[in-house]
């Protein structure tokens, strides 16, 4: 019975139709509505409640907070995935986090917006997991184009909310908050997704738990010091830009504008490449790209170079953290692991680790100038790259010998 269900349930997936994959396609979309787009009508908030005690403080915790929930809750969300299945669970969490988004719009006080910005943190967690263990059981060539298209729309979306969220906050902060409602699509197009079948995956039913999630420990470095380049480019790319006297904040995010534009190429053109490197090259692909882009940055005499490395950079984060979900996917695989459970393991690593990168990045600026920031993130993506490749090196002379 249970060897039926499990030949159905790969059925259903290799089956799935363009609305279901068009779903799982928005699973990046979600979590940049649900974390970042709100950002840019903080400042409307702001002037707001300027009265209000603490507002400062209030609204950068409003900003803050929601990746480290990201981060925390996504192994949790591994273990409901695994559990309840992926259309159960990316319903409710993009229902959730709709609802928790639209929320602080009624708050007649900061505090009061606290609760729900932690609930939309556990919500895209949930919904982000799902999507990549809905993609993992696709057949494998729709699968890596899938999980390229989940890092563009993911990218797409981040450009046209922003600008959406500074449009609509201009109007009253209020209308902010009705980003969240551009998830609506995400969760209509859910509906399309298989239903949770037992043992839909071998070993799913025993994976239930994080334990199972047998992710390498190479892999989990490669992850950590990857989330830290990526929060590099985005904190301290502003700082380098200024010290080479670019201090308009347009212009600034014009030049940032290109690194955005070269992320989308990479993450657009991962299903192509992956075809040719595999998904262990294209991790180290991913990988060099950040440190040959943060010597370039580090070495820059002009605002030209600098912004040729942030680009460079950008390609390369947006590949990595693409190529990182399937890597571990596949590693835990092989070991009879769980694909919800692999994900929510792979999030953890790269995001919440980057709480840490400010403070270690501002005293390295502080003491030997923003270039130095740079040197240091080609070291540590340097040495996880040299640690990265042994293992697929050695994996790829294996398959060839065989």
């Amino acid at each position: 019975m249970q060897a039926q269900e499990a030949r159905d349930a790969h059925e259903d997936w290799a089956t799935l139709g363009l609305a279901g994959k068009a779903a799982l396609a928005l699973a990046g979309a979600t979590i940049t509505l649900a974390m970042f787009a709100i950002s840019s009508g903080l400042p409307a908030i702001q002037r707001a409640f300027a009265g209000s005690p603490n507002a400062p403080l209030m609204v950068q915790l409003m900003a803050g907070m929601v990746a480290p929930v990201f981060a925390l809750a996504s192994p949790i969300a591994g273990r409901v995935v695994a559990r309840y299945g992926v259309r159960e669970v990316w319903l409710v969490s993009i229902a959730v986090a709709i609802l928790a988004g639209l929320a602080p719009a009624a708050c007649t006080e900061l505090w009061q917006m606290l609760p729900f910005r932690l609930v939309i943190g556990c919500a895209a967690a949930g919904a982000f997991t799902a999507g990549m263990a809905g993609v993992a059981q696709l057949p494998e060539r729709q699968r890596h184009v899938l999980f390229g298209l989940v890092g563009f729309f993911g990218g797409v979306t981040a450009i046209v909310g922003f600008a959406a969220v500074g449009f609509l906050a201009a109007r009253g902060w209020q209308y902010a908050f009705a980003i969240h409602l551009l998830m609506l699509p995400a969760a209509l197009l859910g509906l399309a997704l298989p239903r949770h079948r037992k043992a839909a995956t071998p070993g799913v039913e025993q994976a239930a738990g994080a334990a199972r999630a047998r992710v390498p420990v190479y892999l989990l470095f490669a992850a950590v010091v990857g989330g830290w380049a990526m929060v590099s480019t985005s904190i301290f790319a502003p700082v380098l830009l200024g010290s080479l006297g670019v201090d308009d904040p347009r212009r600034v995010g014009s030049l940032l504008a290109v690194m955005s534009l070269c992320s989308l190429a990479g993450s657009g053109s991962y299903g192509f490449v992956q075809r040719l490197l595999g998904t262990g090259g294209m991790l180290m692909y991913g990988m060099a790209a950040m440190v040959v882009g943060a010597i370039v940055v580090a070495t820059a005499g002009s605002v030209f170079q600098a912004v040729a490395g942030i680009s460079l950079m950008g390609l390369g984060v947006a590949v990595f953290s693409v190529a990182a979900y399937p890597a571990a996917i596949e590693a835990v695989a092989r070991t009879g692991g769980s694909h919800a459970a692999a994900a929510g393991v792979i999030s953890l690593a790269i995001y919440f680790p980057q709480i840490a990168f400010p403070f270690i990045g501002t005293a390295i600026a502080a003491a030997f100038g923003p270039a130095m920031v740079y040197v240091f993130v080609a070291t540590l993506v340097g040495v996880g790259l040299v640690i990265l490749a042994l293992p697929v090196l050695a994996a790829r002379r294996v398959a060839q010998a065989a």
